[in-house]
Formats: C-alpha cells, structure tokens, sequence
C-alpha cells in the first residue's frame, strides 16, 4: 500500500462525490477489520465563516474534539454498492 495521502472529486448535477486514501501507518489494512470513521465537509466562500456543513455521521459537529460520535466501517475487498459503510482496501 502507498502511504501518499490523495483526494479526488466527481462533480456531478446532483452534487458531487469526495473519494480520500488514509495512510495505513498504525494498522494493518485487512478485509473485516472495523474501524470508527466519519467525513465532515465545509463549505467556506473564503471569509473564514461557513455557509453549510455536511458530516457523515457524527451530527454534534465535535468530532474533531470527541470521535465517541464518530460511525463504524468495514474493511472489504473488491466493491460494495452505494450507501454501504465499507472501505475498498486496494493496492494502490
């Protein structure tokens, strides 16, 4: 596995969809291993304030503070469909 942390965006009409990698440093990526995750994303028109904010599932908007809110994925090989709370493990 690469440890380079990437990013990438797919917009969309209805949106768009964000994709990230996590360094795998402290664990062992392997299938079935479950894990606390959540994605919070900010939107900032660049005045230092937010407009909006979208959070996975931690809705105490704290979870930079206290990952208690945090939800749980599952590591898996191959793809899963839509709306599964599960992570690719990949070797790129």
């Amino acid at each position: 596995m690469k440890t380079k942390t990437v990013y990438g965006e797919d917009h969309n009409i209805l949106g768009y969809r964000v994709e990230a990698a996590i360094r795998w440093n402290t664990i062992t990526p392997k299938a079935g291993h479950v894990m606390g995750f959540d994605v919070q994303v900010n939107d900032d028109p660049g005045i230092g304030t937010r407009k909006s904010v979208a959070i996975w599932n931690n809705l105490t908007d704290m979870g930079w503070v206290d990952t208690s809110g945090f939800g749980v994925i599952r590591l898996v090989n191959g793809e899963v469909s839509g709306g599964t709370a599960a992570a690719v493990l990949t070797e790129d």
